[in-house]
């Protein structure tokens, strides 16, 4: 911030408030009536202004000793965040905020253009290369979260599949998935099912019931203190055939070359580049497109940097990243995502649970 002469960042984004002032749930708030906002001078104190409703939670969470707080909740606080920011910034003058890369700022676009009406004497730059900076290398607190997530994840997948039977439903399947994370300690989960349909990512699981010789394909994580785990399994009701495992042991070696490929002082781009070279060898058809190989994982299931011809983000030690290339068939979704910790001397996988497609 100094050397960028940016005297105080607003921080208005969940998650980043988590990170920074530790405090918040373990996932993102839903909830866009009460602001949370940090100020963080580039020297000094930072402080927060929250709603008088969520003081004594914060007072009880978070390092940060400023607490403020405001009672309305018709309009954002913007007069007391003008004053606090002003004395934050005071001789830069210059306020970053999340207004690029990846970022969601925690206003409405017109309380952020009173804002900057009002604070005429501040100018507002962007912030999201420092943030991300910060958030895409792990401390090693971080890691041992992540690590734990991994885990519960894994033992969720053993635990679920072995409950998977002909006749449920895909809610049923989801519902089970969920149960399961949740039974070996994840404070919260997510996932995406599919059967039947394989090229429907990201949709509503359905009622549409399972029946033998369908590929259930699922991809979840656990949430451990804040921090996720994100990777695929699949099975196949009554057995795989030898083509599904055929190709499912395709798609399992051109994960494990991204993995190998991942280590310090490589550009994510030249990950992206050696993975088509292995895949087009192969002879794969991604027809899944997420537009990358893979990404960044810690607070959100997805962040950056990403395993894509566009990053140009070196690999370090302390990144958490996922590698997924996948495609669909009428008979299945081969996709085996894995996450891995850069270490020093390459990856550490996170994902402990086997790749092959499993007999249901």
């Amino acid at each position: 911030m100094r050397q960028r002469r940016v005297g105080a960042l607003l921080i208005a984004d969940d998650r980043n408030g988590f990170y920074l002032g530790g405090f918040g749930g373990v996932q993102s708030t839903a909830g866009r009536t009460r602001p949370r906002l940090l100020v963080v001078p580039a020297r000094g104190d930072p402080a927060w202004l929250v709603h008088e409703s969520g003081a004594v939670a914060l007072r009880e969470m978070s390092w940060v000793r400023d607490v403020r707080t405001y009672a309305e909740i018709d309009r954002a606080p913007v007069e007391p965040l003008r004053k606090l920011l002003g004395a934050a910034a005071s001789g830069a003058r210059t306020v970053g905020a999340e207004l690029g890369h990846e970022q969601r700022l925690g206003l409405t676009y017109l309380d952020f253009e009173r804002l900057r009406a009002e604070a005429d004497r501040l100018r507002f730059v962007d912030a999201s290369d420092l943030l991300w900076r910060l958030r895409m290398i792990k401390s090693p607190a971080e890691l041992t979260r992540l690590r734990r997530a991994a885990t519960i994840t894994a033992r969720g997948y053993r635990r679920a599949f072995a409950r998977i039977r002909p006749g449920m439903t895909e809610r049923e399947v989801g519902a089970a998935f969920a149960a399961a994370l949740v039974a070996e300690g994840a404070q919260a989960t997510w996932h995406d099912v599919l059967t039947g349909d394989y090229g429907r990512p990201n949709g509503f699981a359905r009622n549409r019931r399972l029946a033998e010789g369908e590929m259930v394909w699922v991809d979840m994580g656990a949430n451990h203190a804040g921090y996720w785990a994100d990777f695929s399994r699949a099975g196949v009701l009554g057995g795989p055939t030898p083509e599904q495992e055929r190709v499912q042991r395709r798609i399992v070696e051109a994960t494990a070359a991204g993995v190998a490929a991942v280590r310090p002082g490589v550009a994510l781009r030249q990950v992206a580049e050696h993975l088509d070279a292995v895949v087009a060898r192969l002879g794969l058809e991604l027809n899944r497109r997420p537009g990358r190989y893979g990404h960044g994982l810690g607070l959100t299931v997805t962040e950056p940097p990403h395993l894509a011809h566009f990053d140009e983000t070196v690999v370090e030690p302390g990144m958490v990243l996922t590698v997924e290339p996948g495609m669909w068939t009428e008979d299945g979704m081969y996709h085996c995502e894995e996450c891995l910790i850069v270490r020093s001397d390459g990856a550490e996988l996170l994902s402990d649970y086997p790749p092959a497609l499993a007999s249901l």
